[in-house]
């Protein structure tokens, strides 16, 4: 039982915004609301059904049997759409359709669709009517860190919310223990946050292993280089700490930035990265990246690890000989 609201982290403008539709009830019929992943989106989007669902006066109560519902994920009147898949599949569409067309839902209703740029073009092009000329009460919330791969029409038909990354001390009442060089390493995202605090459990003499191969070749012919790389999270979890390691010491190099200090002594995991790709060039390191990104969409592909981390790092010491 709770006030959705309260547990919500920075964004007070778009809370005051949403807060004086809710009391106006002059919605829009589809909102996308668009920002980075890990900063509070979907949690936000729940907040405000409370606030709009609400049965008391002072809304929201987080009592009523409403906010309940909307807490719990079971309201009838809002059908959520989130996929572990790599894109949502024409039957949810159908699906979609179908809650629509239900006569017994109150004549304010929600879809909110998460990870709204996993739509291909048939999904979006059979939801269009719908979004264009909705039934009255009838409300889209697509949720996205990637705008621009939603379909043109469905933006052009969508009022556009913005969400900035939370501040430091924003994500200090989140993780109230959390170190400070944690705080600004974590570039306003819970997920970048997260990373960093998973690496504590995957830092082991394999990981450092993988890590020293970008420098040293011969590494990569070893039995526990090999073993290491066949199972599909260690490459996963690698390549994120790649990425976002390439991606703070390129803001170090190139720009006046947080990243420009060091890691406190305490935190020895990422004092060892801070000091491994603080060695390479910003070329290389935008290199890096993005042979990273390619080296995901193969995984993505369900493509062999081994075989996937191997092209990789022949690639890269290809390119670092050359560099």
């Amino acid at each position: 039982m709770a006030q959705l609201i309260k547990f919500v982290q920075g964004h007070q403008r778009i809370k005051e915004n949403l807060l004086h539709l809710s009391n106006t009830l002059n919605l829009a019929s589809s909102y996308i609301f668009d920002g980075a992943q890990g900063i509070g989106k979907k949690k936000l989007v729940f907040a405000w059904l409370q606030i709009l669902f609400c049965e008391n006066n002072s809304k929201p109560c987080g009592l009523c049997t409403s906010c309940l519902k909307i807490e719990s994920g079971n309201h009838a009147s809002v059908l959520v759409i989130q996929t572990e898949d790599l894109i949502i599949k024409t039957e949810v569409a159908d699906r979609i359709l179908n809650f629509l067309s239900l006569k017994s839902l109150s004549t304010l209703r929600f879809v909110i669709i998460d990870e709204a740029e996993k739509m291909n073009s048939t999904v979006s092009n059979k939801l269009l009517k719908s979004v264009e000329e909705p039934s009255i009460g009838t409300h889209f919330i697509f949720i996205t860190s990637s705008y621009d791969k939603l379909l043109f029409t469905i933006r052009s038909r969508s009022q556009r919310v913005r969400f900035q990354n939370l501040s430091e001390v924003n994500l200090k009442k989140i993780y109230p223990t959390a170190s400070d060089w944690s705080l600004k390493n974590a570039l306003g995202s819970t997920i970048f946050f997260s990373d960093q605090q998973s690496l504590n459990g995957f830092f082991d003499e394999s990981f450092k292993l993988a890590i020293e191969a970008l420098w040293n070749p011969s590494l990569t012919l070893s039995e526990d280089f090999k073993s290491w790389f066949k199972v599909l999270e260690n490459s996963e979890q690698f390549i994120e700490q790649i990425r976002r390691w390439c991606y703070h010491q390129l803001n170090a190099k190139l720009v006046i930035s947080q990243f420009s200090t060091e890691p406190s002594p305490e935190d020895k995991i990422e004092k060892y990265c801070y000091e491994k790709f603080e060695s390479l060039e910003p070329h290389q390191l935008s290199k890096l990246f993005f042979m990273a990104q390619d080296w995901k969409k193969q995984l993505e592909q369900r493509l062999d690890p081994l075989l996937t981390a191997e092209k990789f790092f022949f690639y890269w010491h290809e390119y670092s000989q050359q560099a």
